[in-house]
């Protein structure tokens, strides 16, 4: 081990003045610890890869680090800098290794982990004696289990070794030892009886499992027969089923001859289940490592040559696929599950490990990559004649595997050929197991089987197409295997479509995503019929949403006329057809509605194709030719189609889809018309958090507001205009109060699209509504908690005051244009006195201010910003619906910064909204307890929450400066030079300049936030003191907790809003995306990728920061508030303490020893002492149990 750490130290010694180092990027998922991008989009122009040349590993990392960075509006680190960093970071952690300092080694791993989040170059040889050294660490006796965790998790990060991506490390790279991680998991699979009771959560066996599937491909193949000799004299009745799990983790897939044979021959001696799921993620797992044969990675001698199917002979095969029909449950013969007895034997001998069995996948993976062309091809039906009795066997496009899902097999020509007939009706000789009316057991085993096997050959058909592809051409998939495979599974998943429940649906609108793709001109015509058909059907609910929900699994055959063009022109029809489905009254069939919606339309343009422009293109009007003669100009894509040559039915579609462009505009009418109906129809909002309804319909909200962003963000100029006239009448003339949050996110979907049209169009009317109802005693009821119902003369206010603030979401530099008219309606807000006025005026505040000093895309569209602006693009948008870029650098992202104005305009709303606000509390908290009475309390709510408010949405204004005076707790456990201290990124904050006098400002202004809060904590606990009656206090301390919270944590970005942006970008780039190596997406995918990427950034600021004296000062405060005796204000304080000492540095040790010496104290008070405060007490130290 220590010899190891030499070598690592000697190397980043001379890492610095290596100038020819090969890099890789950390291209790993979001997990637990820290947040991560996939680099999956990582790449440079597709069209151009057959004349690019190969690329060295410099230039490729010099091209990714480009992709990420460049997309920035903001100077980002230059490589040299982060590999300084990379060098001090990689030199504590060899530095607290050698010393055995696991807690300093853990923190600085996830350094570690955070500096590869960016993307920077980081070296081959690097990585992997990082690699080895946590490898070694793993195995130290005693370690911790939260460091194994840890360090296990970090090296199979680092080698990246997961299915669908590339190898961080070269099997010739890194060579792991594989006895000495067996022994640790054969202590933790049969352990000794005193340790299984005193570690009965124990769970580390299935880590070091997970470790060795891992890591398996780096173990020496010369290693398979010692392997083999250790493994074998182990498997007994009762751990066999344990056993065959550990052989499919360990045994590398190189040199699989050596134990193939073998596997096969235990598969037949036991009847386990178990078993067999261990043999078939082994088959699965070699048949796609294997599927180039031996020109596959692992050279000449490790490869597997292919031999009857795949690399399996035909009894292997056979057994394969008994299996197969085996695992699908159909009550065929006298058993109904087929291996209902293997279950029943592995109850009574159970594995020790959990692992989620996915069969189903797994066989599709070994059907799919043995697929070739292997045999002579069988006929066309009605082309071949009746068979000889000692004819040629032959299959369906020559392929044996293909062949083993189909129904037409020639009569056999011997008895094992008759053995093997009822493999090839696998699918479709089960078909009637696929009728909606049959639902059983079978259902989703066979519905998940034909997904995958779609998902599957997608993935294969589309790796073929690559370059790089290792596969011989002889055994690639062919077009006819392509076609065959897609009329074997088209009637079983037309028939699914149509289930009855929802889960089992799911699963055939995936595998419809895939074989639309595949082969369109035999999947979307069928489908559009059925379509078609269960729309129109008036009284049939079930196949209605049904229809709808295959359509939005199939919006690139609809919209992009590359993968069939025959789909626009179906568009408009369509969506017409769908527009019933928006009622309140069938939630599931509404929010199938909103999905197609969204799904269809979020990479098109709305508009009119012969009107856009100004231009008439009726039949009445002049030709396209002559408008364009008209012009003087001759556009690019006319050039385009006059080289190409447009056929007749291209140009027929064109025509067609033209005219139904011209029921756009009708369509956007009727819909808005069907959302106000559903608003209208909404339940009363109410609650603690002011929700619409129960679950239902909040999720149906959700998807509908999804809706409406994609629509208003994709209308035309025209359209918009007019969509905005619509809402802006319907808004003036309504005020509905169960539809307050509605029609607030409905304005906001247009703000996002066009603010300063949105903003002009309603701020005049809602400020004139908003005063005019104040001043008639509107929001005059006091009232502090969420929980009272709103006042029904108030609900014309609260209508306006939802507009005006979803209007204010977004434009940033056009807020400005207004700053009069917002700081006189801010001004006016102060007075509203109910609890939901006051929370409605600290929103809008907060969104003002976010807008203000955020920096964030301005728009998500198909194209860039100034084609979108192109007249010609206005005339022929249909060529870029579904438009699509390789290269993140083609994709021009319109950013908001902050500029001089906007941060103007925030200062000002701070000095003249936000600080009357806090000398209105300085005064309130002088105040003597005896005299705080109703009012009083009303009144510091409404400056507190306000306050608190504007911090909120401001969280990014200013970059902390160097803090000092918090209390480090230096103990025998700090040790100088190795304690963590990172390197924050460059990110978008607004202030960063110390000497800026606005800097100097806005630090001033939450300094005395701070104090405040501060003093505020004093006199509510001198009235607690005071007061017998300090219970109606309650609500103003849960307000001080809050406003803690703020103060502490809301800086940067938090955790949750990474977490939510990396779930909309995950959902965008899975919505189009058909297989793990797909590198051309949309613009909104990149913009999405960019947006999480620069935030990711300043995510890093939030971590580890360093405490001041009065930061020290308010974790006292809410040390004491944690343990007060209202429920509702220890949890709530309980929550801020737990995440602020997980935030700042070693700040638990700072609050940890003041809870146990309170819990010291009221011990000692023996029966006086106060039952609530030691809840309080014994809650808090339970939580940080989990912190190193």
């Amino acid at each position: 081990m220590d010899a190891l750490i030499d070598s690592l130290v000697r190397q980043f010694q001379d890492s610095s003045s290596t100038a020819s180092i090969a890099v890789a990027m950390a291209d790993d998922n979001i997990d637990d610890m820290d947040l991560e991008l996939e680099d999956e989009l990582d790449l440079s122009g597709g069209a151009t890869a057959a004349t690019r040349q190969p690329e060295t590993d410099e230039e490729k990392q010099a091209r990714i680090m480009d992709g990420y960075i460049s997309a920035l509006p903001f100077p980002s680190e230059s490589p040299e800098e982060m590999r300084e960093e990379l060098n001090r970071i990689v030199s504590k952690m060899v530095i607290a290794t050698e010393g055995r300092h696991w807690d300093h080694l853990l923190a600085w791993t996830g350094a570690f982990n955070s500096w590869l989040s960016l993307k920077y170059p980081f070296p081959r040889e690097l990585r992997a004696s990082l690699a080895r050294m946590f490898w070694e660490i793993i195995f130290i006796p005693s370690l911790e289990l939260q460091y194994i965790h840890s360090f296990a998790s970090t090296l199979i990060r680092l080698i990246g070794n997961r299915l669908g991506s590339k190898r961080k490390l070269e099997l010739n790279e890194l060579t792991l030892p594989w006895n000495r991680l067996w022994k640790l998991l054969e202590l933790e699979m049969w352990p000794k009886k005193r340790a299984v009771m005193s570690n009965i959560s124990r769970n580390l066996h299935n880590v070091l499992l997970h470790l060795a599937e891992a890591c398996c491909d780096y173990f020496a193949p010369s290693e398979i027969p010692n392997m083999l000799d250790t493994f074998l004299p182990l498997i007994t009745k009762e751990t066999a089923s344990s056993m065959f799990s550990v052989l499919a983790a360990f045994l590398p897939a190189s040199h699989a001859h050596l134990y193939l044979p073998f596997m096969f021959k235990s598969w037949e001696a036991f009847h386990s289940y178990k078993i067999e799921d261990s043999m078939i993620s082994q088959f699965a797992a070699l048949s796609i490592a294997h599927v180039a044969g031996t020109a596959s990675e692992y050279g000449p001698e490790g490869s597997l040559s292919w031999k009857d199917v795949g690399i399996y002979s035909d009894a292997e095969w056979g057994m394969i696929m008994r299996a197969c029909l085996a695992s699908m449950s159909i009550p065929v013969g006298s058993s109904k599950g087929g291996s209902s007895t293997s279950v029943h034997a592995d109850r009574s001998n159970p594995s020790v490990f959990k692992k989620n069995g996915q069969r189903h996948a797994w066989l599709a993976q070994i059907i799919v990559y043995s697929m070739s062309v292997d045999g002579p091809v069988r006929p066309p039906i009605g082309e071949e004649a009746k068979p000889e009795p000692n004819a040629e066997k032959t299959f369906l496009a020559g392929s044996k595997a293909l062949d083993s899902l189909d129904r037409r097999a020639l009569p056999p020509c011997s008895t094992e050929a008759w053995l093997l007939t009822p493999l090839h009706r696998l699918i479709t000789s089960v078909e009637t197991f696929f009728h909606p009316s049959n639902f059983g057991a079978w259902t989703f085993p066979l519905l998940t089987f034909i997904h995958r096997l779609a998902a599957e050959f997608s993935t294969r058909w589309n790796d073929e197409l690559l370059l790089s592809c290792k596969t011989p051409v002889a055994q690639r998939i062919t077009v006819d295997i392509k076609r065959s495979f897609v009329q074997v599974l088209r009637t079983p998943v037309l028939l699914s479509m149509f289930a009855k429940d929802p889960i089992a649906t799911s699963y055939a609108q995936a595998a419809l995503k895939h074989l639309s793709i595949l082969e369109p001109d035999l999947i979307m015509p069928q489908l559009l019929e059925r379509a078609f058909s269960g729309l129109e059907t008036v009284n049939e609910t079930h196949r209605t949403t049904a229809a709808i929900g295959a359509l939005a699994a199939v919006p690139s055959a609809l919209t992009i006329r590359s993968v069939w063009l025959k789909g626009q022109k179906h568009l408009v029809s369509l969506l017409e057809m769908c527009l019933p489905g928006i009622d309140i009254n069938d939630a599931i069939k509404t929010i199938s509605t909103s999905l197609f919606i969204t799904t269809a339309l979020q990479f098109i343009k709305i508009g009119d194709l012969n009107v856009e422009g100004g231009v008439p293109l009726a039949h009445d009007a002049p030709g396209e030719v002559v408008v364009m003669k008209a012009e003087g100009a001759e556009t690019p894509m006319m050039e385009r189609l006059k080289r190409k040559e447009m056929s007749e039915e291209e140009l027929e579609e064109d025509s067609l889809v033209k005219q139904s462009t011209a029921g756009f505009a009708d369509w956007v009418v009727s819909f808005f018309r069907r959302v106000f109906a559903l608003y209208e129809n909404l339940p009363e909002e109410g609650g603690k958090s002011g929700k619409t309804g129960g679950k239902t319909e909040e999720t149906l909200l959700k998807s509908l507001n999804a809706a409406l962003d994609v629509v208003c963000a994709n209308l035309s100029d025209s359209l918009f205009t007019l969509v905005l006239n619509l809402v802006y009448e319907y808004c003036t003339t309504n005020a509905r109060s169960n539809s307050v949050r509605s029609i607030g996110n409905l304005v906001n979907s247009m703000a996002r699209t066009r603010p300063k049209e949105t903003i002009s169009k309603f701020l005049p009317f809602t400020k004139r509504q908003i005063e005019i109802e104040l001043a008639a005693g509107a929001s005059s009821v006091r009232t502090t908690s969420n929980t009272a119902a709103a006042l029904p003369s108030d609900t014309t206010f609260h209508w306006n005051l939802a507009v005006i603030r979803a209007a204010l979401a977004y434009g940033g530099a056009d807020l400005v244009e207004f700053k009069d008219d917002l700081l006189s309606l801010m001004t006016t807000l102060r007075k509203a006195k109910n609890e939901r006025g006051y929370s409605g005026f600290g929103r809008l505040v907060n969104r003002t201010l976010a807008t203000l000093t955020g920096t964030y895309p301005l728009e998500q569209r198909i194209v860039n910003p100034r084609q979108w602006k192109d007249p010609y693009f206005e005339r022929s948008h249909h060529y870029s619906w579904g438009k699509q870029f390789s290269n993140p650098k083609d994709v021009e992202v319109q950013w908001h910064v902050p500029s001089t104005k906007e941060l103007e305009f925030a200062i000002e709303i701070f000095q003249q909204i936000i600080t009357p606000s806090i000398v209105e509390l300085e005064k309130l908290i002088q105040v003597p307890p005896t005299s705080r009475d109703g009012v009083w309390r009303n009144d510091f709510c409404r400056m507190m929450y306000l306050v608190r408010s504007a911090w909120s949405g401001a969280s990014c204004l200013l970059i902390e400066g160097e803090k000092t005076g918090g209390d480090m707790c230096i103990d025998e456990n700090y040790i100088a030079g190795i304690t963590p201290s990172f390197k924050r990124p460059k990110a978008a904050f607004a202030l960063t300049d110390p000497a800026d006098p606005r800097y100097q400002t806005v630090k001033a202004l939450k300094e005395r936030f701070g104090n405040v809060l501060h003093q505020s904590f004093l006199a509510l606990t001198q009235e607690a003191e005071v007061k017998s009656e300090a219970a109606d206090a309650v609500d103003a301390s849960i307000q001080l907790v809050r406003a803690l919270d703020i103060y502490l944590l809301d800086y940067g970005v938090s955790r949750d809003t990474i977490v939510a942006l990396k779930r909309q970008f995950t959902m965008a780039r899975d919505s189009v995306k058909t297989h793990p190596k797909q590198r051309s997406f949309p613009r909104m995918v990149w913009i999405k990728r960019a947006a999480l990427y620069g935030y990711s950034r300043m995510y890093q600021h939030t971590n580890y920061r360093d405490r001041s004296a009065l930061d020290d000062q308010l974790l006292v405060d809410l040390v004491e508030l944690s343990l007060s005796p209202y429920t509702r204000v220890r949890k709530h304080a309980q929550s801020a303490l737990l995440a602020a000492s997980a935030y700042y540095r070693r700040a638990w040790r700072f609050v940890l020893p003041r809870i146990i010496d309170e819990l010291k104290r009221e011990i000692s008070k023996g029966k006086d002492a106060d039952p609530d405060r030691q809840k309080g007490m014994s809650t808090v130290p339970s939580s940080f149990s989990n912190m190193p």
